[in-house]
């Protein structure tokens, strides 16, 4: 499978309520509770050593991204 297509059909799925982040990452065989925590602490570093991320996951403050469908590229 292509990966973009498999990323944007989580990024659907989810919008769409058709997955859970849970589902999401146990496909990737991650728990999502250790993604959180791990997202967190990559956002502390980040600020601890005055990095700026270019991203933010999970609730960001700006608007988001349409995903690329299948048959947009």
């Amino acid at each position: 499978m292509d990966p973009l297509k498999e990323v944007n059909a989580n990024v659907v799925g989810l919008q769409n309520g058709i997955l859970s982040l849970q589902d999401v990452a146990t496909s990737y065989g991650r728990d999502v509770e250790d993604v959180f925590r791990s997202v967190e602490r990559e956002k502390e570093l980040a600020a601890r050593n005055g990095v700026t991320l270019g991203f933010e996951p999970f609730g960001a403050t700006t608007q988001p991204t349409e995903p690329v469908l299948a048959g947009d590229d």
